[in-house]
């Protein structure tokens, strides 16, 4: 849709993507009516509706980002927020001590968190300096605080919802990492926030 939006072949991907959502809603509404089943309906169709939100439509913000900035705008965000991710790990693993939200996720530091601002930043703007990805100096380091803050609670938000569903990987595919949606849970949140992010400065 984004792609086709670009060459005004297609109809505006946010009206499609809300329309999509409308439907489901829609349709998980109808098959409650149906089979009758009153109880737990707000909770089934909430439910059905945040799962297409949570992976779809956020991951869905890469595209957006293709089409706006090419491979190059893909390639940044990956890497500003996968850095940033190998930076917390390092830095948890040798100066971790204190907790960052141990009810959540007991395996997150400060230092950590901190490793991996430090880190998302440097990589942030060690690419600006490339022709591939041009933008100024405190842009960039503006650009890898917004993706690493949303990478974060993007991790935080999937430990959130390994939590509650009282699970500790998030499939069996890739049970190393934790699961499918352990390696693309900090994209989630870091897609339409380095999207935005560009599209507000103007990047």
């Amino acid at each position: 849709h984004w792609a086709g939006c670009a060459s005004a072949s297609t109809p505006d991907p946010w009206a499609t993507t809300v329309g999509l959502l409308s439907l489901v809603a829609m349709a998980s509404f109808a098959e409650r009516i149906v089979l009758a089943r009153i109880e737990g309906t707000l909770l089934a169709v909430g439910t059905t509706a945040a799962g297409l939100l949570y992976v779809p439509v956020l991951l869905g913000f890469l595209t957006a980002t293709r089409v706006q900035h090419g491979v190059a705008g893909v390639v940044m965000l990956l890497a500003v927020c996968k850095s940033g991710s190998s930076g917390a790990y390092f830095a948890g693993k040798w100066f971790g001590r204190k907790r960052l939200v141990p009810a959540v996720s007991p395996n997150k530091t400060v230092a950590g968190l901190v490793g991996a601002v430090v880190t998302s930043v440097v990589v942030s703007w060690g690419l600006s300096r490339g022709p591939w990805m041009p933008m100024g100096g405190w842009t960039a380091v503006g650009y890898g605080l917004v993706v690493v803050a949303a990478a974060t609670f993007g991790d935080l938000a999937g430990s959130v919802l390994k939590r509650e569903a009282g699970v500790k990987d998030s499939g069996r595919l890739l049970r190393g990492p934790g699961g499918m949606i352990d390696i693309i849970d900090d994209v989630l949140f870091a897609a339409p926030a380095g999207y935005l992010f560009l599209r507000i400065i103007g990047g």
